[in-house]
């Protein structure tokens, strides 16, 4: 999945990476500085920890993620799932 391109500063889009976690399912934020915000994603079911993370490439102006799941050799495209959700409401925002 490509990277998100960003209009406003650093600052304005990992604002709006937090507001968009803060609101989620499962998702815990576990960090956030003026280059990231990282948070933790429990499922409902299984209790399954997927660490998902934002980081700004200011420079370039673009807003790059990673999902991965913690255990197993495949989440069945959950994080994939996750991603394509959270995107437009980030996107939205920016």
């Amino acid at each position: 999945m490509a990277a998100i391109p960003f209009t406003g500063t650093a600052e304005e889009a990992l604002a709006a990476v937090a507001e968009v976690l803060g609101e989620a399912t499962g998702a815990v934020i576990k960090e956030r500085s003026a280059e990231s915000v990282r948070a933790v994603f429990t499922t409902r079911f299984f209790r399954f920890k997927d660490d998902v993370i934002f980081a700004v490439d200011q420079a370039n102006k673009m807003l790059h993620f990673r999902s991965a799941s913690r255990v197993g050799h495949s989440d069945l495209g959950a994080n994939r799932k996750r991603l394509e959700t959270l995107l437009p409401q980030i996107s939205a925002r920016l």
